[in-house]
């Protein structure tokens, strides 16, 4: 059993990993330390401790260390062509090859508010056309500039918005 001793200020700590205190260390609405997992502890008027704040370290570990924990990314590499589907809200095509490819956006099964990222890697980048799997869809180049796709031709990137509702793709950032 972990020592729970008393600390400078007055509260109970303890520096032992996953040490819980004593229901009886703690009066109602007391307060115990375990500096080492940084959780403190009280005591409600019946007598149950319950945990103040938890160290989230662990969890932001495991989320951030893990490739799309929750399954919304979704990364290509590609020197071809590629269909974009699925629940992910973000979508990369990052594209290595140097000839044409086409970039179809399934408007039956593409999240809303996908946004999707293409990126001619290399500098000997050819072109890619992206477009979209059903008609009528109009993409949105800037405020007045509509057509049927968007196409970048050598190293770049651009962004695209999906508005699957509405059948538009609006181009929200673009680099050469």
């Amino acid at each position: 059993m972990a020592t729970f001793r008393l600390g400078p200020i007055g509260f109970p700590y303890s520096t032992t990993p996953g040490a819980v205190p004593e229901p009886e260390l703690i009066n109602v609405a007391g307060i115990a330390i375990n500096v080492k997992d940084q959780i403190l502890y009280s005591k409600d008027d019946e007598g149950n401790m319950f945990t103040i704040g938890s160290s989230y370290d662990g969890i932001l570990e495991a989320h951030f260390s893990a490739i799309d924990p929750h399954g919304t990314f979704n990364v290509v590499n590609t020197d071809g062509d590629v269909t974009l589907s699925g629940f992910a809200v973000y979508h990369v095509v990052k594209r290595i090859g140097s000839g044409t490819g086409t970039v179809t956006l399934d408007m039956e099964d593409i999240a809303q508010n996908a946004i999707v990222k293409i990126d001619n890697v290399w500098d000997t980048a050819g072109e890619v056309n992206v477009v979209s799997s059903v008609g009528g869809t109009v993409f949105h180049l800037d405020a007045t500039t509509e057509d049927a796709s968007v196409s970048l031709t050598g190293k770049g990137q651009f962004e695209l918005l999906v508005d699957v509702e509405n059948n538009k793709v609006y181009l929200t950032n673009i680099e050469q």
